[in-house]
Formats: C-alpha cells, structure tokens, sequence
C-alpha cells in the first residue's frame, strides 16, 4: 500500500512521522522505537509525494492518526473540511486528485484572509485606545478640560504588492464606545472592505 500526502497550502511543508509497526504489521517493541527518530519529508506548495515507501495497512493507520491532530485529512472528506486551514490532505493507492487540491487552496486563502481582516479589527481597537490614552494625556498636560473624541476611524492600506499575487488591502474600520450604535453596539462599529 502507498500513503500520498499533499500539501495544499503556499508554504513548504516538513512531514514528520514515527513508524512504530515493523513490516508484518507488528507493533515494534517500545525499547527499540524510544531510540528510533522520527522520519522526515519536505512537501513543496501545491505538490504531493508517497510518503515512507511502500507500507502496511497498520504502518499508514498509524501515520494517519499522527497526521491527524495537525490537520491532515482524507482526499475524499474535502466537503467536510474544517473551518481552520487544512496543511495536509492524504489518500491512499491515488494521487490526491487535482480538483480536490484547488478546492482546499481556495479554502486555506479564504480561511488565511478572514484571519487577516479579524487581526486588522483587533489593530484597529488597540491602535484606538492607545490614540484615546496619548490625547487624554496630552489634554491633561496642557490643561485642556476637553475629553478625546468617542471614535476613531483606522486605515489599512497594503503599499507593496505581496510576492503571491494577491489583491491590494485597503480597509477601514471605526471604532466607536460599546452601546453607541444600535444593534451592532460594541468596540468595532462597522467594517468597510474595499479590494482592488
């Protein structure tokens, strides 16, 4: 049997993995695994390799559920593909099918921009208060009885064009006092995305 792993994601991947079933499909003996090191095999971006050999049912089970905690699932679940990004999608006796790739790449850039747009809010709310605190201070030295204006509006713009390829951000947030906005009361008022 053949274990092929492919790497959906825009980086190198490092598999690393133990094989604690000899050839026949016996558990080796703990004495002799504890001193065994782990094996290793890069998977380059958007490519795929067997993994180890060929193997035993046991050996790529094993594997499988050493794989598992980090992401890694079976080329025929893409539907079910977790909300997080996906490193690591596996089948076995078959390449990982093509299309199965392109739609878990799509997946992993949807997922990775979503994190992206949430870690630009939480800047926005932080670079907020930071403004808020150096105005009020400001106000206090200088004996201004004024309080710092209630909201900020925050930018992002992307000056450089990444090596990937992908669309120029330019975004903005406001940032307004909890309970100021009817149903969406909170820190972050409004997102406004804009993609060219």
């Amino acid at each position: 049997m053949r274990l092929y792993i492919a790497n959906p994601t825009v980086q190198k991947q490092t598999v690393c993995y133990r094989v604690d079933f000899d050839k026949d499909g016996n558990f080796k003996d703990p004495r002799d695994r504890q001193f065994q090191p782990a094996r290793q095999q890069t998977i380059e971006p958007g490519l795929q390799s067997q993994l180890g050999g060929d193997m035993n049912k046991a050996q790529i089970d094993d594997i499988i559920e050493q794989l598992k905690p980090y992401g890694l699932i079976h080329a025929k679940d893409v539907s079910h593909a977790p909300t997080s990004k996906v490193p690591y999608i596996y089948s076995i006796d078959a390449y990982v099918p093509a299309d199965v790739m392109r739609r878990i790449q799509f997946h992993n850039s949807a997922v990775m921009e979503e994190a992206g747009r949430q870690r630009r809010a939480a800047a926005a709310i932080g670079s907020n208060d930071v403004v808020q605190r150096a105005v009020q201070n400001k106000f206090i030295e200088m004996g201004i009885p004024a309080q710092p204006a209630d909201s900020t509006t925050v930018t992002f713009e992307q000056l450089d064009q990444s090596e990937a390829g992908e669309k120029r951000i330019e975004e903005g947030f406001e940032v307004v006092p909890e309970g100021q906005r009817g149903p969406r009361s909170g820190k972050l008022a409004s997102t406004k995305p804009k993609r060219k």
